[in-house]
């Protein structure tokens, strides 16, 4: 009998060890953990631990200790995504994924980042630098070729062998590409390359002889990089918005590969966001920098492109948005809509310093910059000078300047007025708000900027100073 107790107790303890060590073991795994070396940083520099979401946010922060040293202590694990450790401005990115460890050491040079960095217990950021030392291998084989062909070029036989080399240069690249993405399935690393990874035309090939060959290639690879930019992109993964890459990329594409062609603009959004309906967060993402992007666009052809994504991304798909926001989008383009460019502008009947009623239909004059403005806004107050300034340089090639105050208080309006001598143009206000201005014109925000032709027709609105200074050379230049 006293045996068996024995066993039983044995036993008992035994398990109460394992559970014990299981225990410990997942406190450690529910912790993140950086302990880091650093060569050419100094005692008591200030490091910044970042996350990208998908921009730069400081989470924590740290010191350098004699030696190098500085370390991040979290009681929870941080969230999969790609941070970054800022010591004054020279950073070093590192990726943290789902299931990987969150408990290891980094050594680097301050002054070389990535390149001199050595992870011991994060495999994936191991694999990181190994690949970002093999595409800065590529790099300078592609500049050795790239200038060997260009000294060969009046040599066949060596420029289509230089050639050859390229091409099996671009292959180890992609294959790489492939390696990485293989090994790391599903980690931030693959999603890294993916993201990176440009689609691969089929080679381009023409028949009619008597065509402009260079012109033909080039239209080829323009139609195919603008149709398939996204294609490598997993647009159902949630890890987008923990790296910078999609946000620069869709920076990239609406600003800088699509031209400013306003129907080419909507096709490709609707094929952009049709992609994403299964995954909410980067739908709401690049529907809000998107329209954003378009509130402020500078070329005619997409003015008022933002009201249409409001409408038909926002306020009709209120599935995808907090009401609270809707309904803000939805009074925002009700405003927008008041006045858009291309119709002709609501007649203002206001009062000017004199205390004499005028239209804004009494203005003669081949451009007519209707500035609404208040002295005591700190962006009026910066913006003003430079609107003046503009329009001194524009006025003697036909352009007026109608200014609007939007405030009551009179006598602030009048001191500024005559003060900082801004006599030249046409001062107004609504003196006994019959006006009803904000009822009428769009003012989500001031200074805001109308530029009207001769007809009173709104030719742009929500200007900046640069952006009318620039309409005012251009149009004033083709005339």
């Amino acid at each position: 009998m006293m045996k068996k107790t024995l066993v039983l107790l044995l036993g008992c303890l035994l398990v109460a060890e394992v559970s014990s060590a299981q225990s410990r073991a997942t406190t450690k795994l529910q912790k993140f953990s950086v302990t880091v070396t650093l060569d050419g940083a100094q005692p008591g520099d200030t490091v910044l631990l970042k996350a990208y979401r998908p921009k730069q946010e400081t989470i924590d922060t740290s010191m350098v200790k004699e030696g190098g040293m500085f370390s991040f202590q979290r009681d929870t694990l941080l969230s999969a995504g790609m941070y970054s450790l800022d010591v004054g401005g020279r950073t070093l990115d590192f990726f943290i994924s789902e299931g990987e460890p969150q408990d290891f050491n980094i050594q680097y040079n301050l002054n070389e980042g990535l390149l001199s960095a050595q992870f011991a217990g994060s495999p994936e950021n191991q694999a990181l630098v190994a690949y970002i030392h093999f595409m800065r291998e590529q790099q300078m084989r592609r500049q050795q070729l790239q200038q060997l062909i260009q000294s060969n070029g009046e040599r066949p036989d060596s420029a289509a062998l230089l050639n050859a080399q390229m091409e099996d240069l671009i292959r180890e690249v992609r294959n790489k590409w492939t390696e990485v993405e293989t090994a790391h399935s599903g980690k931030m690393i693959a999603l890294f390359i993916s993201s990176i990874r440009e689609p691969e035309p089929a080679p381009f090939t023409v028949t009619d002889s008597s065509a402009n060959i260079d012109s033909l290639r080039q239209d080829y690879y323009y139609m195919f990089f603008k149709e398939h930019f996204f294609d490598n992109y997993d647009l159902s993964s949630p890890y987008h918005l923990q790296m910078p890459f999609y946000a620069q990329a869709l920076n990239t594409y609406f600003t800088r590969v699509l031209r400013p062609e306003r129907q080419e603009a909507l096709r490709q959004l609707a094929r952009l966001v049709e992609k994403l309906n299964g995954n909410k967060p980067l739908y709401r993402y690049t529907v809000r920098e998107l329209y954003d992007l378009y509130k402020s666009v500078p070329y005619p052809d997409l003015e008022g492109l933002f009201l249409e994504v409001g409408t038909k991304y926002i306020v009709e798909r209120p599935d995808m948005w907090d009401s609270s926001y809707v309904d803000r989008i939805a009074f925002n383009i009700e405003l927008a809509s008041k006045n858009p460019v291309g119709e002709k502008a609501t007649d203002l009947k206001l009062t000017d310093v004199a205390g004499s009623a005028i239209s804004l239909y009494d203005v003669q004059a081949a451009y007519t910059v209707l500035y609404f403005y208040n002295p005591q806004c700190g962006a009026c107050a910066e913006v003003t000078p430079k609107v003046h300034k503009t329009y001194q340089d524009y006025k003697s090639k036909g352009v007026q300047l109608f200014a609007v105050y939007v405030d009551r208080d009179k006598d602030v309006w009048m001191k500024y007025v005559m003060d900082n001598k801004y006599v030249d143009w046409i001062n107004v206000w609504d003196a006994d708000e019959s006006a009803a201005i904000y009822s009428k014109y769009d003012l989500h925000a001031i200074p805001m900027i109308y530029l009207l032709d001769d007809n009173k027709v709104i030719k742009a609105k929500d200007l900046t100073q640069g952006e009318l200074d620039l309409w005012l050379s251009q149009l004033t230049a083709a005339e």
